[in-house]
């Protein structure tokens, strides 16, 4: 899991693919892997390294895809990107959704306003492991909240923002 940590940290500048590539050299041999019962077919708590790495080595890109397409539906409002952004990412897992809003700014050629990212995921390892992804593209964890809660013990207080712009991303929860 240290080399897991330290291959992210050293993105100068990281990508969905370059993390997806990460996950899949630290699933082992068994990649491309069908972890389907291992992983209950992606609905239980991620609990495990492992399981985390499996987890994105299978349903990664299926995640990626479909955020594209969200993200290009957002894509006519242009002004939007302009101000100050936060994003609440609900049931974050590994802040797919996240990243990958950081790769469509990117690819887009549009400014990364983003001022707060707030996590939230009952799994720990999950959490931390969304707070290593986001971080490596923030480089600043102060902007990172992260509440290690399911949806409801989420409270008011957890999604203050200051932020004009509010994102709420329900890529996990919503398969």
């Amino acid at each position: 899991m240290n080399n897991y940590r330290q291959q992210v940290e050293s993105l100068s500048n990281p990508s969905f693919d370059q993390i997806h590539q990460i996950a899949k050299s630290n699933c082992g041999s068994q990649c491309p892997c069908r972890p389907w019962s291992v992983l209950n077919h992606g609905v239980d708590l991620l609990d495990t390294h492992e399981k985390l790495c499996k987890y994105l080595c299978a349903y990664g890109k299926i995640h990626e895809e479909k955020l594209k397409d969200a993200f290009m539906a957002v894509n006519r409002d242009q002004e939007l990107y302009n101000q100050e952004i936060s994003i609440v990412d609900w049931g974050c897992g590994q802040g797919v959704a996240s990243i990958c809003f950081f790769d469509y700014l990117k690819n887009n050629n549009l400014p990364n306003n983003v001022k707060k990212v707030i996590l939230i995921e009952p799994s720990v390892m999950a959490l931390d492991r969304a707070k290593l992804h986001v971080n490596s593209y923030l480089k600043n964890q102060t902007k990172i909240a992260i509440y290690q809660k399911y949806l409801d013990d989420v409270t008011v207080e957890d999604l203050y923002t200051h932020t004009p712009i509010v994102l709420h991303f329900f890529s996990n929860i919503l398969d």
